[in-house]
């Protein structure tokens, strides 16, 4: 509802709040918001050191695509390139246009890949 000077309340909640009100027992991540992912994925800390969260998509840009690639190796999640080779990835569309965006795609490494 607004407030008296117009402005109005947004309910925020982090991934983890999300995940950890036991309605999510395994889950898939997409994110474009538009520079914030990297903020978003720290929100799902939990959520992605549980093993809840298989895959994650995101949206990144050359400014904070190494953090991410970071963050997410961190949870041990690696890019994963399965998809990197289908003709009409949006990634390829992107590097014909001169985008700076990208999308990633993550996996979550599993006890027999890991190093």
């Amino acid at each position: 509802s607004p407030l008296a000077n117009g402005e109005s309340l947004v309910q925020c909640l982090t991934g983890d709040e999300i995940v950890d009100s036991n309605f999510v027992k395994s889950c898939v991540i997409k994110l474009d918001v538009d520079g914030l992912e990297l903020e978003i994925l720290k929100g799902f800390k939990n959520a992605l050191t549980s093993g809840i969260v298989r895959s994650v998509l995101v949206e990144a840009t050359i400014h904070n695509m190494e953090n991410i690639i970071e963050l997410m190796e961190k949870y041990s999640f690696f890019l994963d390139p399965r998809f990197d080779s289908t003709e009409n990835h949006s990634s390829k569309r992107r590097v014909l246009s001169g985008s700076a965006e990208r999308n990633l795609i993550f996996s979550k490494l599993t006890i027999d890949q890991l190093p």
